[in-house]
């Protein structure tokens, strides 16, 4: 269809035929878009527009939308917020804010961290150290199901070089999530019909009307069933090897004890083909 611009006040503009606004189902506010040297003008949709009337369509259907709906609930219930990354919300630093690059002894850091599963994160740790890696932070929390892209995100964001992730299973939380949806109107007919008398005359008359009232709500209990585990994950760069390749930390508690002695220094780690390591 072809049409011609018009002069609207200081303005310029098109006369749309009714037709057409219908077809298109154009409301009061619109929308204008430019795109490719072309105006679109579209109906204003607003945030959860048309949530309820899909949910009276699951019950329906037999709730394939209900199922959508429950997942989505319980998601929320469970999950707060998916924006929020529990690996960097239960991320607990041992650097002090400042970037594994600052510290001299940290080799240079090369392209994205790598992950790894483990199933003994105290052995894969000790490796870890024994290999010359050292500990820049780790990630402890308790959750549903969750995605470990997203800690191989936050060691992106620390700037891990390796980060080694691990679950386990703690309990399963089940229970129901009540959920209203409001049935459709109700509509009801009624017809009167009747004579009447007057000046010696008599009239008949009948008519109908027509009532329609709100629906009333429907209650479904949604069950849920979430398995939970314990999450952990370590935060590692590699660093330059000492010397010797030896790690030296202060005499534990325990061993004072033992050699009812204060002073001196202990051997926490012995660094893989290191002139320790090959020491007899």
């Amino acid at each position: 269809m072809k049409t011609k611009l018009v002069q609207i006040g200081n303005s310029r503009g098109v006369r749309l035929p009714k037709p057409l606004i219908q077809q298109a189902n154009l409301g009061d506010d619109v929308e204008l878009q430019v795109q490719n040297d072309r105006i679109i003008i579209s109906s204003v949709r607003h945030p959860r527009s048309g949530w309820a009337a899909a949910a009276r369509q699951a019950a329906v259907r037999g709730g394939s939308v209900m199922k959508t709906i429950s997942v989505t609930l319980v998601f929320l219930l469970l999950y707060g917020c998916a924006a929020l990354n529990p690996y960097s919300v239960y991320y607990t630093d041992r650097l002090n804010g400042r970037s594994p690059n600052s510290f001299p002894y940290v080799e240079v850091i090369i392209g994205e961290p790598e992950i790894y599963s483990s199933d003994d994160l105290t052995r894969d740790s000790q490796a870890m150290r024994e290999n010359g890696y050292f500990l820049i932070g780790y990630s402890s929390f308790n959750a549903g199901d969750i995605n470990q892209n997203l800690a191989f995100q936050q060691a992106k964001n620390v700037g891990a070089s390796i980060v080694i992730v691990s679950s386990k299973y703690t309990n399963t939380v089940s229970g129901s999530i009540p959920f209203k949806i409001q049935n459709p109107p109700k509509t009801s007919y009624t017809r009167e019909s009747g004579t009447i008398y007057g000046g010696g005359d008599t009239y008949t008359y009948s008519g109908s009307s027509r009532t329609t009232a709100p629906g009333d709500y429907t209650t479904y209990n949604i069950p849920y069933n979430v398995n939970r585990s314990d999450y952990f994950a370590t935060y590692w760069v590699k660093t330059k090897p000492p010397p010797l390749g030896l790690s030296v930390v202060n005499i534990p508690t325990d061993i004072r004890q033992i050699i009812k002695r204060n002073r001196g220094a202990f051997i926490d780690v012995v660094l893989n083909n290191s002139p320790a390591w090959y020491r007899d």
